[in-house]
């Protein structure tokens, strides 16, 4: 099997241990809430747990791309009129890997550094800091941009 394979068996690997960590989790809080109030005094407490806690675990899934567009600080995302080299760089590369054009942004952050982050595949959205567009070529760049947008496949 090829690399490609590897990425999907290591994104499907990382969605396993990912829900089995939150279920660990929601199985710990279960087990502290039974302790402390003994289920034969609240009967329905198993029930109220289990149900707070998936509520928070959706609740989550569905800010946290909010939270990371809030955290980077970024207002706009970049168009092909604010940054036309990086959006055509982008859109090429996702192209050639088959996969949605996710949407760019751009933190003023002084790290060099790029991420995606989102919900799906179809959602998705890649994080350039300034510090990246500044020290690295337009190759350098390219190879990270590329890297990223395999975190996509």
């Amino acid at each position: 099997m090829g690399s490609l394979g590897a990425l999907r068996r290591g994104s499907l690997l990382t969605v396993v241990l990912l829900f089995a960590f939150l279920s660990l989790l929601l199985l710990l809080i279960v087990a502290i809430v039974d302790y402390v109030f003994q289920a034969h005094a609240f009967p329905g407490g198993f029930a109220i747990v289990v149900a707070l806690s998936l509520f928070f675990i959706l609740f989550e899934w569905l800010i946290s791309p909010f939270i990371v567009r809030w955290a980077i600080r970024s207002r706009e995302p970049v168009t092909p009129e604010s940054n036309p080299w990086l959006h055509q760089t982008v859109q090429e590369l996702t192209r050639q890997a088959g996969v949605p054009m996710p949407r760019i942004w751009v933190s003023g952050d002084s790290s060099p550094n790029a991420f995606v982050f989102g919900r799906t595949v179809a959602s998705s959205e890649l994080v350039v800091t300034q510090a990246l567009l500044q020290q690295l070529n337009q190759d350098e760049i390219r190879a990270v941009l590329a890297h990223e947008i395999g975190h996509l496949r």
